[in-house]
């Protein structure tokens, strides 16, 4: 088989960077570890500096693909609202090449026809058709519990252990999904020892097997928003797969969309070759950067960040009856997620040598957003957005029933997120509970950073001339809805958080 042309590419240019006695610029040059690159420039001298920088231009000439060439390949064909979901595909195809990082399991969920499908089809290896041992991908398109390891007597059929190091592709998780409940709890408990790197089987009519995968393959998948019951009912055995939400499209976008398949009608073909051709290239070329320093803010933020996704996606048992909670909240010890989430940090890096920490965190921040329990995510958000509010009031708003509501306020009371108030009703005897976010909670300052709430408050700093905003100029920054924005401004005010310096005009206390 040819090489790579990563590999071609430091075949190449090693010896000359050597033969200057620049091997270590060399190293952090190809790895795209650009921070540490400027490092080793800066202790050069003038003319050594002159030359590294005009060897470094050479080599990234280079390379026949960028970053860039494939946000405008997909740009081309495909309408996404942000391309963060191409990042987060291309780090997980990284990932696959690093055997010694944790495994990266990924499930794009999003509305049947948002190009989720076509999107990773630009993954898959050529050679899967041709020569499928010598392959980096393996598609799956229908998986049963005797898929991976059947337990049969005779000619081998198992097909977990032809997924040594492959990068898998499910292109539609309704294969999964639509299987019977017993069958479906099988194929999960497998895809839970496939990540692991151990599956096998006890068959008693037939043989025990049992496989090591080492290295253990990464997962590439794409769904509807129809597996998140799926989801919720593995979080307590333990979830190894990451989400990204494409999340749903205004009536506008979705005339983007329709607009663009209009455009590209009759030209599926060349899609495919440019997308997957681009795709493959680019994959080629980038390695990750496993030796890359990650610094002491970043691994704090990874560590919040997993312990925020831990409890999203805790479940509780519930009274059928009562629907009271029947015992404390059992929370996963997130040490598995903050490995996965720092491998993504890596590989997300490692995309480009302009790639910024900050756009990787908020990658970082999707995911965690997209994997935790959706309604939950809503309520939290909805919470930080006003000072109090009761289950009532935020099924009303979320348009879900009263009962789930009440359910995830009363995990997140159970884990110390947020807190609880009984208060009487004005010349009634009964009373209501009133939510609220516990503000000495450690994860509260990472969620508020991401608030409408919040969002306000710092463009009213950024746009004070010291007479106040405009509303009109607020609504206009925003850029949410303006009933939305109106809500949260009226509980600000309420609060005493802002207030009116004259008609019209909002300014912060």
């Amino acid at each position: 088989m040819d090489k790579p042309e990563s590999v071609k590419l430091r075949e190449k240019f090693a010896p000359v960077f050597e033969e200057e006695g620049l091997s270590e610029v060399f190293n952090h040059l190809h790895l795209n570890n650009d921070e540490e690159l400027e490092e080793k420039l800066s202790k050069l001298g003038d003319e050594k500096r002159e030359l590294a920088e005009d060897l470094i231009r050479q080599y990234r000439s280079e390379k026949s693909v960028s970053l860039q060439d494939v946000y405008e390949a997909y740009d081309r064909w495909m309408e996404f609202k942000d391309m963060k979901r191409v990042d987060v595909m291309l780090a997980v195809a990284l990932s696959n090449k690093a055997t010694d990082l944790e495994p990266l399991w990924l499930i794009i969920i999003g509305p049947s026809g948002d190009g989720k499908t076509e999107q990773i089809r630009a993954l898959r290896d050529p050679l899967e058709q041709t020569s499928p041992p010598e392959a980096y991908t393996k598609r799956i398109s229908e998986i049963t519990q005797n898929t991976l390891v059947s337990g049969k007597k005779g000619k081998e059929t198992d097909l977990a252990p032809r997924l040594e190091g492959k990068l898998i592709l499910i292109y539609d998780f309704a294969t999964i999904l639509n299987l019977p409940t017993e069958a479906k709890r099988k194929v999960w408990a497998q895809l839970r020892e496939l990540y692991d790197g151990r599956i096998g089987k006890q068959a008693g009519s037939g043989k025990d097997v049992d496989y090591k995968l080492d290295p253990p393959p990464s997962l590439i998948a794409c769904s509807t928003p129809d597996i998140d019951n799926q989801i919720i009912q593995q979080a307590k055995l333990g979830t190894r797969e990451l989400l990204y939400r494409t999340g749903t499209k205004t009536q506008e976008e979705v005339d983007k969309v329709l607009d663009k398949v209009l455009d590209n009608h009759n030209k599926m073909t060349e899609m495919r070759e440019e997308l997957k051709e681009t795709t493959r290239k680019f994959l080629e070329e980038t390695e990750a950067d496993t030796e890359k320093t990650v610094t002491d803010k970043v691994k704090q933020i990874l560590k919040v960040q997993a312990k925020r996704l831990a409890i999203m996606r805790a479940q509780g048992d519930f009274d059928r009856y009562t629907n009271g909670l029947m015992k404390n909240v059992s929370v996963e010890v997130p040490s598995r997620l903050v490995n996965q989430l720092k491998t993504l940090y890596i590989c997300l890096m490692s995309l480009s040598y302009d790639y910024s920490s900050d756009r990787a965190l908020e990658v970082i921040d999707k995911v965690v957003e997209s994997s935790g329990e959706p309604r939950r995510e809503k309520i939290l958000e909805e919470l930080m957005n006003r000072k109090e509010t009761t289950a009532y009031r935020l099924s009303k708003k979320l348009r879900v029933s009263r009962k789930m509501v009440e359910r995830d306020l009363q995990v997140l009371w159970n884990v110390g997120i947020l807190d609880k108030e009984k208060k009487e009703r004005d010349g009634n005897q009964s009373s209501i509970t009133l939510w609220k976010v516990n503000e000495n909670h450690e994860l509260v300052d990472v969620l508020q950073d991401g608030s409408l709430r919040s969002e306000i408050k710092e463009i009213v700093k950024e746009e004070d001339d010291g007479d106040g905003v405009k509303y009109e100029t607020l609504f206009e920054k925003v850029g949410q809805p303006e009933e939305e924005t109106e809500t949260v401004l009226e509980d600000m005010l309420e609060s005493g958080e802002v207030f009116e310096p004259h008609a019209g005009h909002i300014k912060i206390l």
